[in-house]
């Protein structure tokens, strides 16, 4: 399963609040009859049925805001990116505040691989929805892709404070932490490769390792060279 199939429960949301702005908003009809097709469509992961409902009801309705968001979700997930760029640009363009249509747009900019792009769209998605985890879990997604893991913590600590069970926030956010950790560890072997550090973390290495004998012998070490520190 893709990172975009996982946001189902992020787009169940978006549907139901789009339906039930046209129920408010909308004429009886076509235009509630199509809405009702396209969620039905989407839940049973029909996607070409559901471009096709959506797509009329922004016909019936143009000037629906939430129809073109509905309509490109639909076409994002039926692998139809630019015209979901489209449809999702044309959301924004009828309501420039509306939540969740540049959380899409970057997430369509980072699987064309236009990073930047990608991250100003989710960087406005934030402001918009500060409380939205996947928001700020794709841009520390964004920022891993850019070889910024260190700029990756920030919104992944984030993600993780808005949802601390979300098992992707947990693993992208592990992932930065690993990556920083690992920089970190090169670039003290490099600056004193017989450091009493370097021999504390090897020690640490081998008896995560259950390499018992070894761990000691670094640890022993490390001792010699700092005995004040090494514990530390």
């Amino acid at each position: 399963m893709n990172r975009l199939a996982r946001v189902g429960v992020l787009l169940a949301l978006t549907w139901l609040i789009a339906y039930l702005g046209a129920v408010a908003q909308g004429p009886e009809g076509a235009f509630q009859e199509a809405m009702r097709r396209g969620a039905a469509s989407m839940t049973a992961g029909d996607f070409g049925a559901a471009v096709a409902a959506y797509t009329t009801a922004t016909q019936k309705m143009p000037a629906f805001a939430e129809g073109y968001l509905n309509l490109g979700l639909a076409q994002q997930q039926a692998g139809q990116l630019d015209a979901a760029r489209g449809s999702l640009n044309k959301a924004l363009q009828l309501k420039p505040g509306l939540r969740g249509a540049n959380l899409f747009l970057g997430i369509i900019a980072y699987r064309q691989n236009r990073f930047k792009d990608a991250e100003a769209h989710l960087l406005r998605e934030t402001r918009l929805d500060p409380g939205s985890a996947k928001a700020f879990m794709w841009l520390g997604i964004c920022r891993l892709a850019q070889d910024d893991p260190q700029g990756a913590i920030a919104p992944l600590d984030k993600a993780y404070a808005l949802d601390a069970k979300d098992v992707d926030i947990l693993y992208h956010r592990g992932h930065a932490y690993l990556l920083v950790a690992n920089a970190s560890y090169a670039a003290m072997f490099k600056a004193d490769p017989d450091s009493m550090r370097v021999h504390q973390v090897l020690g640490e290495a081998d008896a995560a390792s259950y390499r018992s004998s070894d761990a000691i012998n670094e640890f022993e070490l490390a001792i010699k060279m700092a005995p004040r520190s090494a514990s530390e």
